[in-house]
């Protein structure tokens, strides 16, 4: 449920059931791994490749931690998935470039309802971000305290 007045104030939690995942995700257009392996580009690119770098179909993308800036305030969420509209966006992702996408108001970002609360974003699509990929761990920051390892 989408509405802020659904949710507890502090953890941002939905109220009425205890997520099973993090709440506190994101979406970004760029996928590391492509049919029969990493992108050419990804080891290049992605700060942390070399140090998270495992299978030849392992994502060193997924579940590692962003920042999120927006006006001031910030929060931090997991990359769960890719999106909106382009898989393959680096320069926006990582050089701080304007997104490539053009629909959905130019959206470079998908954020789970509970980031957009903790940032006070007025909408999902709308977000604007510094988003800078930190790793598999994060500071005490909105989106740790609650958030649990989604499993690949």
């Amino acid at each position: 449920d989408p509405d802020p007045a659904h949710r507890d104030p502090h953890t941002f939690a939905p109220r009425g059931f205890t997520p099973q995942l993090n709440p506190f995700y994101v979406a970004l257009p760029y996928n590391d791994i492509q049919q029969g392996g990493p992108r050419p580009e990804a080891e290049k690119v992605i700060p942390w490749y070399h140090r998270d770098k495992g299978g030849k179909y392992e994502s060193v993308c997924r579940g590692a931690w962003v920042q999120i800036y927006y006006k001031g305030r910030y929060c931090f969420a997991q990359w769960e998935d890719v999106g909106p509209f382009n898989v393959d966006d680096w320069p926006y992702v990582f050089r701080g470039a304007r997104p490539r996408n053009t629909a959905n108001q130019c959206a470079g970002i998908d954020i789970s309802p509970a980031v957009r609360d903790t940032s006070a974003s007025p909408a999902a699509r709308r977000a604007s971000t510094g988003a800078s990929s930190t790793s598999r761990s994060c500071p005490e920051a909105p989106g740790r305290a609650s958030a649990r390892t989604t499993p690949l």
